[in-house]
């Protein structure tokens, strides 16, 4: 029988008391079987393993090339908004007691407006990217959280968002990296100096960017902008220019 508990589980989130909603939630959920876990380590480089939505899967293939010193893999799914990652972190981490470095990010799916089944507060976002990075930096040596990328001013392919929105969640989860001494690999402002804002605020965002699908949010033929930001961050250094 479900307790009250777990009758209120899911509602607005305190981030001093994840840990508790965590506990409740682990009780609590129904059954997830969609989450999916790691592949065994192959060799012994060191491990890196990128969570994150369809941004990352787009970028992974050209990062993990320009990374051959690591031996790297993708979450077997989209990763969706940050109530996605609260619920599926552990699987996703599997029983490896450390990886060598781990690159997250919730943002795009938890911003959706108007409201979808993945659109989250402020508060509950915050607080579970909050879990979740604690969660990252007890399991791997090196954490970097990848802010989330821009969107035009009018977004006509997929689910409505707003640059407005981008900008809020960025600036709150900047905190919570900062507390938790994580960095952050600034992809957003690496994709605005190239598409600078041409709207005011609130949005302070472009009308249109050749690096992004018209009207959309990925950058297909274009996510070199994003590994090159990563790979600076990660190896202090941009990687070689393709032959």
């Amino acid at each position: 029988t479900r307790s009250t508990d777990c009758d209120g589980f899911n509602h607005v989130f305190n981030s001093n008391y994840v840990n508790y909603f965590y506990e409740i939630f682990d009780t609590c959920r129904p059954p997830r079987t969609q989450c999916g876990g790691p592949r065994p380590a192959n060799t012994s480089k060191p491990q890196l393993l990128v969570i994150g939505d369809s941004i990352s899967i787009g970028y992974s293939p050209q990062l993990f090339a320009a990374l051959p010193q690591y031996e790297s893999q993708h979450i077997p799914i989209n990763g969706g908004p940050a109530s996605k990652g609260f619920e599926c972190v552990h699987d996703w981490l599997g029983n490896r007691s450390t990886w060598s470095l781990i690159l997250f990010n919730f943002g795009l799916h938890s911003l959706d407006r108007p409201a979808t089944a993945e659109t989250e507060t402020l508060a509950n976002y915050t607080a579970e990217v909050r879990y979740i990075a604690t969660l990252l930096k007890q399991r791997a040596k090196r954490v970097v959280w990848v802010d989330t990328t821009p969107v035009p001013l009018h977004v006509t392919e997929g689910p409505p968002r707003h640059n407005a929105d981008v900008l809020r969640f960025n600036a709150a989860v900047a905190g919570v990296m900062t507390s938790l001494q994580i960095e952050t690999s600034d992809v957003y402002a690496a994709v605005m100096k190239q598409c600078p804002p041409t709207s005011g605020a609130p949005d302070e965002t472009y009308t249109s960017c050749p690096l992004q699908s018209p009207g959309g949010v990925h950058f297909p033929g274009h996510y070199e902008v994003l590994v090159d930001a990563l790979v600076k961050t990660i190896t202090g250094a941009l990687p070689p220019a393709p032959l």
